[in-house]
């Protein structure tokens, strides 16, 4: 396998919809939450500026890019 530079790994998980690593390591944790949950409602009750709507578009880019032709 080819060496490859961190910015050629970053975006090969990019591509395939793999972007956690982007995140804090509170907004991990809430991601693991939520991954991991059934349920179909999660409240996250946190304070501002942790990151909550970054998360959340993140999870949404990463569902829209390993489901193609979803509705995001």
């Amino acid at each position: 396998m080819a060496n490859l530079t961190t910015s050629q790994i970053r975006s090969k998980l990019i591509k395939k919809g793999v972007m956690y690593w982007k995140l804090k390591p509170e907004q991990h944790t809430m991601y693991k939450k939520i991954k991991d949950t059934e349920a179909s409602i999660f409240v996250v009750n946190c304070s501002r500026r942790l990151g909550k709507s970054f998360l959340l578009c993140l999870m949404c880019d990463e569902y829209a890019r390993q489901n193609s032709q979803s509705i995001v």
